[in-house]
């Protein structure tokens, strides 16, 4: 098993739909379940990548560097029902910030391929993250985004300011996280 020969542990935070289903993952002793409620920034700085079937978090995890694998094993049928539904959908096979698997041995492929190379991101997917998260590249981005909280009525900084303080005070032990609210 991979968990054993890489010495990987796997922190899995199930979707609120999928929490009926908590009890199948606590058998597995290589797996910590991290509760529903719990921030996802915490999990960004101490994992070393995510696997989802498709979340915007990649995105995060793609602005720190870290690799993303999709698993989509019914991503032809999810798509082909948005299409359906409004002629649109975003395409993760040529627009994802990671490799994509539509099987469990694929994904387990792919998974011992990104531990073999120390978590390193494909160049590939470094291009696409340059051009998709275009902030990235951007130095003016926290200017900009300053100068909109400068920007904002008085009253909403105190609501944004007593929010900071109320997160603060839940993080207290674990490592400072930055928060936006808009």
């Amino acid at each position: 098993m991979l968990a054993k020969k890489y010495n990987v542990k796997f922190l899995f935070k199930l979707h609120c739909e999928m929490e009926k289903y908590e009890s199948l993952f606590k058998k597995f002793t290589n797996v910590e379940l991290v509760p529903n409620a719990d921030l996802f920034e915490p999990l960004f700085i101490k994992s070393s990548l995510i696997i989802t079937d498709y979340t915007s978090n990649v995105y995060e995890m793609g602005m720190v560097n870290k690799p993303c694998i999709y698993f989509e094993p019914d991503w032809k049928e999810l798509t082909a029902n948005l299409l359906k539904k409004d002629g649109s959908v975003f395409d993760i096979n040529t627009q994802g910030i990671g490799p994509v698997a539509d099987t469990p041995d694929k994904l387990f492929t792919i998974l011992e391929k990104t531990l073999q190379a120390d978590y390193k991101v494909d160049a590939k997917y470094t291009t696409r993250r340059k051009t998709q998260i275009s902030f990235i590249n951007d130095p003016n981005c926290c200017k900009r985004a300053y100068e909109a909280i400068i920007k904002l009525p008085a009253k909403k900084k105190a609501v944004i300011q007593a929010k900071k303080q109320e997160e603060k005070k839940k993080t207290i032990g674990q490592q400072p996280n930055t928060y936006l609210y808009f």
